[in-house]
């Protein structure tokens, strides 16, 4: 598997070939380091080359260059000044994708860090791939909010 980033550039401007919208069903509660965030809601699915496992929040991704990006809105931090939660595109072995984290702190954070609650990356791959969000780094735990959240994956070549 090769692992391209992009931020911005000639990616984001091709018209993607497959399209699958991922949501939460229901809030997912006290997620902490190595706990998957598990996509159990298909809402949206335009063509065959992306697939998702509702029961583990996995997609499959068939051979291609694709755009993942997943939006994350934490509340009920259990660290109320010094928590805070990063969430990654993982793949199958659980290591993290391009650097792809977002970065959640509660409102009531007096931590100096910034925020940025959207993980995205670009992967291409040469065969079946599968890859997921997954809380790769936390300090303390909290809940991600169902109807804030969101993962979507297009194909794009």
């Amino acid at each position: 598997m090769s692992m391209n980033q992009g931020h911005g550039g000639t990616l984001d401007k091709i018209k993607p070939l497959s399209v699958l919208l991922a949501e939460l069903n229901a809030n997912q509660l006290t997620v902490g380091v190595n706990d998957d965030v598990v996509w159990d809601l298909q809402t949206i699915k335009i063509g065959n080359s992306i697939s998702l496992n509702v029961a583990t929040g996995e997609f499959t991704l068939q051979a291609g260059t694709y755009e993942l990006e997943a939006n994350f809105a934490g509340i009920t931090f259990s660290n109320i000044t010094g928590g805070n939660l990063v969430v990654s595109w993982v793949d199958s072995g659980n290591s993290i994708i391009n650097k792809s984290g977002a970065r959640m702190l509660p409102a009531t954070s007096t931590l100096a860090n910034s925020v940025d609650s959207t993980a995205k990356t670009t992967l291409t791959v040469t065969t079946d791939t599968v890859v997921k969000t997954r809380c790769t780094g936390a300090n303390g735990t909290c809940t991600i909010v169902a109807d804030q959240s969101r993962a979507i994956v297009k194909k794009l070549t």
